[in-house]
């Protein structure tokens, strides 16, 4: 899927971290959506850690958002601001 095959019901997951441009990560859980016909996309959101806060703020209001992996440099800051954890956090 590239991005402007989002949709409303495309379900989205995020990269949280800071200076992230070069991961390969979200093309490789692309390619697992496409590969199993999913409605999903991968995207890195680049966010500063003083700007983490008002960032899951807003995501929050967003239905689609699914989950985020959250670098290490984040984790710390993340795991005050976040509603619930997976399993592997």
């Amino acid at each position: 899927m590239k991005p402007e095959d989002i949709k409303r019901e495309t379900i989205l997951y995020g990269i949280l971290g800071d200076a992230l441009e070069k991961r390969n990560l979200p093309s490789n859980i692309n390619d697992y959506f496409d590969d199993n016909q999913m409605d999903s996309f991968c995207s890195i959101f680049n966010i500063r850690a003083e700007d983490l806060g008002f960032f899951l703020h807003g995501l929050r209001q967003q239905h689609n958002v699914k989950g985020l992996f959250v670098e290490p440099s984040h984790s710390s800051d993340a795991l005050e601001k976040v509603d619930e954890l997976s399993i592997i956090a």
